[in-house]
């Protein structure tokens, strides 16, 4: 007569009840490895954060010196562009003459301030800054015939407001519009003011002189 079977739920019991239970000591070497691990993480996402925030700020630090030399440079060619103005109403002997007691100290301050930006700008900006100092230069470089003055004048004024839109991305600012300048005007204008400057110095000069012959007949007349 064949044997009963067993039911399996007393047999899950048994098994369940011979397992091997866990060490005391297994709760707190887990719990210390989550804490260690834990504070690990901690600690890389502190360092990260903190390298971004010095990367941050040594940029924001860059970005203010690297402005900062650049307005300087653009004074400077400022200066050079209106000394190079004056050779619209002046002969070419005239601006040379010019040129030669103020050019050379306004073309000094235009390669010392290019080498200051040089030495911290990127290296894309190198072409505008080539420009920039080329042109400016060529506006006190002789022959400083007149076809040719206002062409650099022109070519300058491009250089010059292409590195102002590099100095501008750096606090994220839209590019300036690209508009050409005609010159062709200045010198009419300047041959009309130097003509209505004489004709008032004219003037004036004769005032005096008129004035001392009035009071001349007076006293004449008075004898």
């Amino acid at each position: 007569m064949p044997s009963p079977t067993p039911t399996p739920i007393p047999i899950l019991i048994d098994i369940v009840g011979e397992g091997i239970s866990a060490p005391w000591w297994g709760v707190p070497v887990i719990a210390g490895l989550f804490l260690i691990t834990g504070g690990f993480l901690t600690f890389l996402f502190t360092r990260s954060n903190d390298d971004r925030n010095a990367s941050r700020e040594q940029a924001a630090a860059w970005n203010e010196d690297l402005l900062d030399r650049g307005a300087q440079l653009l004074d400077a060619a400022d200066a050079v562009r209106g000394l190079g103005l004056l050779s619209l109403n002046r002969t070419s002997s005239q601006f040379a003459q010019l040129v030669n007691t103020r050019g050379m100290a306004a073309a000094e301050e235009i390669v010392l301030k290019s080498r200051r930006v040089a030495l911290v700008m990127p290296p894309d900006w190198q072409s505008d800054l080539k420009d920039l100092v080329g042109w400016t230069t060529m506006v006190i470089t002789p022959p400083f015939q007149n076809e040719g003055q206002l062409f650099a004048l022109q070519k300058q004024l491009e250089a010059t407001r292409a590195f102002e839109n590099r100095l501008r991305l750096l606090r994220r600012l839209k590019p300036l519009e690209q508009k050409d300048t005609d010159h062709s005007w200045l010198p009419d204008m300047a041959e009309k003011s130097m003509a209505s400057l004489e004709e008032e110095i004219a003037r004036e000069s004769a005032s005096p002189a008129e004035d001392g012959q009035s009071q001349g007949l007076s006293s004449d007349r008075a004898g």
